[in-house]
């Protein structure tokens, strides 16, 4: 804090978000008695920063606080920068009460919070990030932030923190270096198993699919993309939403990627502040391009990224946009989308498994025994139009979904929940300890030292099927990939011929099925 001769110019450190990233900023405030009173913010200062004006001069009143009848200027450096967000009132309002108190404020420390009319700090989105963006940093400092955001902080192991819950604490450690009472993040994972929800859609309430099934538990093993095509009431949809059931607990280092994600965008709340399920989104055709992409002002994470690391479920794929399906090719292949706008570019990890689901027509009954198809040829092939070649291909399996006759049988313990989330969390662990699946991400398919060795009839196959099929590379990766996967289920060292002909299938299944509709 330094004075002149009637003026007081104090410097708090803060940070704003850009996109998941956190930038510092230093919050500059000018407080002197020459000119009107008055109180302005200044260095490209969104309309919520603002509105901090209203803010922090209710907020300090409130907690007992004269506000200065003098000429205050808030500068946010670096000026050039647009910052947006609320929690620039904090430091805003901590330089003004070290300036009524006199008192120099803790050096080395981040203030960041938004506040209420009446002086307590709410819960603001962000403080994992800022966290994150400190100790990856090196940087050494400590934030103080409000007490509301605690859980997300102290999540963090080595982070020095101080949590508040209003104004008036603050005045305590005004003009202290020493003896300040600081709280550090500890490392905190629960690897424990959850029970299922008595609501849950699970695998043993759909009868018969067989195939459908068995082609749902490859897909969730090796993380390959699936698409369930089926006239209405088959079960493509309840396939689907028996996923999450099935799904493991994200690992540490994936639930740190997703929580920073979701605090972001403010998904966060004062009793989640890990996420440790993997994500599940569903997604509908009426969902907006920002919506689903990401994107506004300020920005926000869209569907493809909150689905980062989980799942990413379009309910009949064919009624969504073209310019949304076509936009899927980016993520869908590097596991990442780039977003440039007038003021900012950003990278956002996206790296889903998709699971789509599609009825064969516009009616919905194309190849369908129990009701006849009113569709024209033209009207299927337009109805799949939107969904381009380039899509296609980037799904691994593709599974006609077909309507069941009742059966008095009950299900197979070997087509249950508990079975296949067994299955699953045993295959992606050791997909996850071997270098099995960046070797295919690379498409690298003939190097037998990463666990794709092939028997000469399960290689003889292979080419055949390559050539008679006129596969893509793509898909040859692809059939590969889904070959190993199967090895990894029945516990196979090497891939067998089965296993081949099984991958291959689906893909035969995908050919098969969309020559009937274009």
């Amino acid at each position: 804090m330094k004075k002149g001769v009637d003026i007081t110019l104090i410097k708090v450190k803060t940070a704003t978000m850009h996109g998941l990233d956190m930038l510092d900023v230093v919050v500059e405030v000018n407080i002197t008695s020459r000119g009107f009173p008055s109180f302005d913010i200044v260095g490209m200062a969104s309309k919520s920063v603002q509105e901090s004006r209203e803010r922090v001069r209710s907020a300090l009143i409130a907690s007992g606080f004269e506000f200065p009848q003098k000429k205050i200027l808030v500068n946010l450096i670096p000026a050039d920068m647009q910052k947006g967000g609320t929690a620039f009132d904090f430091p805003i309002a901590a330089a003004i009460i070290a300036h009524l108190c006199n008192k120099s404020l803790p050096a080395n420390t981040y203030f960041y919070g938004e506040l209420s009319l009446s002086g307590d700090l709410n819960y603001t989105k962000g403080c994992f990030n800022l966290g994150l963006h400190i100790l990856h940093s090196g940087k050494k400092g400590r934030i103080l932030i409000p007490k509301r955001s605690e859980g997300e902080v102290k999540l963090l192991e080595g982070l020095a923190y101080i949590p508040f819950s209003n104004l008036k604490e603050l005045s305590l450690i005004l003009g202290r270096e020493d003896g300040i009472k600081l709280s550090y993040g500890q490392k905190v994972y629960s690897n424990i198993e959850r029970p299922i929800k008595n609501d849950t859609h699970l695998l043993e309430h759909i009868k018969g699919q067989e195939r459908a099934k068995r082609a749902l538990l490859v897909s969730l093993c090796g993380w390959h993309n699936i698409m369930f095509i089926g006239s209405p009431g088959t079960g493509k949809t309840m396939l689907a939403n028996s996923i999450p059931a099935m799904l493991p607990q994200l690992s540490y280092e994936d639930s740190i990627e997703v929580t920073r994600i979701y605090s972001s965008t403010g998904l966060l709340n004062e009793s989640t502040f890990l996420i440790e399920e993997t994500p599940f989104r569903t997604l509908h055709h009426s969902a907006s391009m920002a919506g689903i992409i990401g994107g506004g002002n300020p920005f926000r994470v869209g569907e493809i990224g909150l689905a980062h690391k989980g799942v990413l479920f379009f309910d009949e794929l064919p009624e969504f946009p073209s310019r949304i399906l076509d936009f899927l090719r980016q993520p869908l292949e590097d596991k990442h989308i780039n977003l440039a706008r007038f003021n900012y570019k950003i990278t956002i990890p996206s790296d889903f498994l998709l699971v789509a689901t599609a009825n064969p027509c516009s009616c919905g009954y194309y190849g369908s025994k129990v009701k006849d198809c009113i569709c024209t040829t033209a009207q299927r092939q337009r109805y799949f139009s939107k969904i381009s070649g380039a899509i296609l291909d980037r799904v691994d399996i593709i599974v006609p979904v077909n309507l069941q006759e009742e059966s008095g049988s009950s299900v197979s313990e070997y087509n249950s929940t508990k079975y296949f989330k067994k299955i699953i969390e045993r295959v992606r662990t050791k997909h996850k300890n071997s270098l099995i699946s960046k070797t295919v991400a690379k498409g690298n398919i003939k190097d037998e030292s990463k666990g794709f060795t092939l028997n000469s009839k399960t290689q003889k196959l292979f080419d055949q099927a390559s050539r008679s099929l006129n596969i893509s590379m793509r898909s040859q990766v692809k059939i590969l990939n889904m070959s190993r996967t199967i090895a990894d289920i029945e516990e196979k060292t090497e891939i067998e011929e089965a296993h081949m002909l099984e991958a291959i299938s689906y893909r035969t299944s995908y050919l098969s099925t969309f020559n009937k509709y274009y």
